[in-house]
């Protein structure tokens, strides 16, 4: 390409300079055939998007097919002896209709009509894909493909042989002459259904998998408690160590299968603590920053309260580490009296908790007490707990 300009003296020069290379426009059909998926198993859709600064682009979302079947991943299965498919009745973007199809032990057991909530997905609300590679990254501006969201959906109640949650691209479709012979085809009914063989340490991948925290969160919740300067990638650094810690727990552990899969949900659930922590840090400056005038008190008191439930969700989190190291149970130590070998064979033993938090005296039974040793129990002050599935001696109010 030949460029012409003219310099201080208006003599007239020519330059060859290099044609500029324009940005490819990807297409909703584009990324369609990029991925792989029929449009009637998996629907990309693109829709215009304006951003903060006033420029306008392009961003896609992959939505699951009212009317097709989608068989779930082996992965998000809790036995190998069960197959869980589920049927999309209806899609409106926040909510699936589904009815799910439950097949394990020879018996195939159906549920009608169960409404599901459509989550962002595994890869956050924004999310970039690359439709050279086909892979997916959780960053947005890693990938030239924009992606708005991809329908996921919870596997906690779709069947009690799922857990976790699974979208779209990663569901296998069927088409309806495969589900017919699916349901047709139950198996022969076994006793001890086969388990899948435990793998080895060393063919286990341990390397830590870490998910995206928002150091912007973390500097906006800097600035609003001190007037020092946030370092970049502090909140990062230190959400990965605590990965690391993890993932050398599970690898060290007594089934190093179990624990590898406990590792990651703690480096999930982690990562988006500390997002949440900072969000509400974010949200209210402190009174040492923004000064007694005008103060916003009420504000104030619900992000102490949040916080306080932020706390108590970051115990559970970390309580995911003392499964890692015990993965089949905890060890407890049981206080029994002096009994005979007979009574020892036939008591029920419990274990004592003191708790501290709720003022209760807990008794975790190992399985579920006779009636008359429950008569006993409701006699001298114990009640069952729904909430912690335990009996529990209930505080005398003092007089």
């Amino acid at each position: 390409m030949k460029k012409q300009y003219e310099d201080f003296t208006g003599a007239l020069f020519t330059e060859e300079t290099e044609p500029v290379a324009a940005e490819k426009a990807y297409t909703a059909e584009y990324i369609q055939k990029a991925i792989g998926f029929n449009p009637e198993h998996v629907k990309i859709t693109s829709h215009a998007w304006t951003n903060y600064d006033g420029t306008k682009s392009t961003v896609f979302r992959a939505a699951f097919v009212p009317g097709t079947s989608y068989r779930i991943p082996a992965n998000c299965l809790k036995s190998a002896a069960a197959d869980v498919v589920f049927t999309v009745l209806s899609n409106n973007g926040k909510t699936v209709k589904i009815d799910s199809f439950e097949k394990y032990n020879g018996e195939i057991k159906t549920e009608t009509g169960k409404r599901k909530p459509v989550c962002s997905g595994s890869h956050g609300i924004w999310c970039s894909y690359d439709p050279e590679t086909n892979k997916f990254s959780g960053s947005q501006s890693k990938y030239p493909v924009e992606f708005i969201q991809i329908d996921t959906i919870d596997l906690a109640k779709v069947s009690r042989w799922t857990s976790g949650r699974v979208s779209c691209v990663e569901c296998v479709p069927m088409a309806p002459a495969e589900l017919e012979e699916w349901k047709q085809n139950t198996g022969t009914a076994t006793t001890s259904p086969a388990q899948p063989e435990r793998k080895e340490v060393a063919e286990l991948d341990f390397t830590p998998v870490f998910y995206p925290v928002s150091e912007e969160l973390a500097r906006q919740h800097k600035h609003m408690i001190s007037w020092d300067e946030y370092k970049t990638g502090k909140v990062t650094a230190e959400y990965q160590e605590s990965v690391k810690a993890a993932y050398e727990l599970a690898r060290v552990s007594s089934d190093p299968e179990k624990s590898l899969y406990l590792a990651n949900c703690y480096s999930k659930r982690l990562a988006r603590w500390y997002d949440d922590y900072n969000r509400n840090g974010a949200a209210c400056p402190s009174i040492m920053i923004a000064g007694p005038a005008n103060f916003p008190v009420r504000k104030k008191e619900k992000q102490n309260a949040r916080f306080d439930t932020l706390m108590k969700q970051y115990d559970k989190i970390n309580h995911l580490l003392e499964k890692i190291r015990k993965p089949h149970g905890y060890d407890t130590e049981i206080r029994r009296d002096t009994i005979t070998a007979e009574e020892f064979e036939n008591i029920l033993y419990f274990e004592t908790v003191i708790n501290e938090e709720e003022n209760r005296l807990q008794l975790v039974f190992d399985g579920k007490p006779e009636e008359a040793e429950r008569n006993i129990l409701k006699k001298h002050g114990f009640r069952w707990s729904p909430r912690y599935k335990i009996f529990a001696l209930l505080p005398r109010l003092c007089r």
